[in-house]
């Protein structure tokens, strides 16, 4: 391994050049934000099942889609 060179968890990759530049743009691309949301989507599901919370709970608790009629969630499965 290379010093200088920074880590991304989230992306599991190696940046080519560190500097502040490089690291900015690859926090703000697209699939960056995805892995970001995706590992804290798991770390809060795998939370809420030690927990023994049911999926509904979790979903509602963390701004996903609730079940409403037909199978569908969030606001065109809602209660009007």
């Amino acid at each position: 391994a290379t010093m200088g060179r920074y880590y991304c968890p989230y992306c599991d990759t190696h940046l080519t050049h560190d500097s502040a530049a490089v690291r900015q743009q690859h926090n703000s691309g697209f699939k960056h934000k995805a892995n970001v949301r995706g590992y804290w989507r798991e770390y809060l599901r795998k939370a809420a099942v030690e927990r023994g919370l049911e999926e509904d709970a979790f979903c509602n608790a963390t701004g996903g889609p609730a079940p409403g009629p037909g199978g569908f969630g969030g606001r065109f499965g809602g209660d009007g």
